[in-house]
């Protein structure tokens, strides 16, 4: 493992170790039990990928989980500086980096290449009789699938937020119970 790669999973991990924390004290949205469960479930995919030398498929996860994020980061300063054409137009990128990363390259490129992929490249190297890696095997695409369940939710709420601003309301976090806590 080069040193770039090692401090951008120790940078992930600390992110992701962080957000469990920040997140159990910030604001309670209707996602917060969804949330908090991505934020585990990352955080074990990447302690897994790390310890099973997967990195390829966990830089991968990592890249395109957080793609998104500088988009999301800038529609909410848009908002708050009542930016609101910067604040649609990053929603409107990060609308669109979220359904090509997280629900088209992640399913049909990531997580193929963990079901189909990575047990070709790695079964002629494993000892099969101790059963680690068919339990290694089972555990990343459980927490695979769980990311991508929670994926979809999430898609939900984008496009619940999608239709309320082309009816002509505000866009506006659907997360939220009250609109004042955005």
């Amino acid at each position: 493992m080069t040193p770039v790669y090692y401090w951008y999973y120790m940078i992930e991990l600390g992110y992701y170790f962080s957000e469990v924390l920040t997140h159990c004290v910030a604001v309670k949205r209707k996602d917060f039990i969804i949330m908090l469960l991505h934020h585990v479930v990352t955080i074990l995919l990447i302690v897994t990928s790390y310890h099973n030398n997967l990195f390829r498929v966990g830089m991968l996860m990592m890249l395109f989980h957080d793609l998104m994020d500088p988009f999301l980061e800038l529609a909410k300063i848009g908002k708050y500086l009542k930016l609101q054409k910067f604040s649609y137009l990053m929603f409107f990128l990060l609308t669109i980096t979220y359904f090509y990363t997280r629900l088209y390259l992640i399913p049909f490129y990531v997580w193929r290449s963990v079901i189909y992929e990575v047990p070709v490249v790695l079964l002629p190297t494993l000892d099969l009789t101790d059963g680690h890696f068919m339990r290694l095997f089972y555990f990343c695409n459980l927490l695979i699938a769980i990311l991508m369940a929670l994926n979809c939710v999430w898609a939900y709420f984008l496009l619940q937020a999608i239709v309320r601003f082309t009816s002509g309301r505000e866009l506006a976090d659907t997360r939220s119970d009250d609109e004042h806590n955005d």
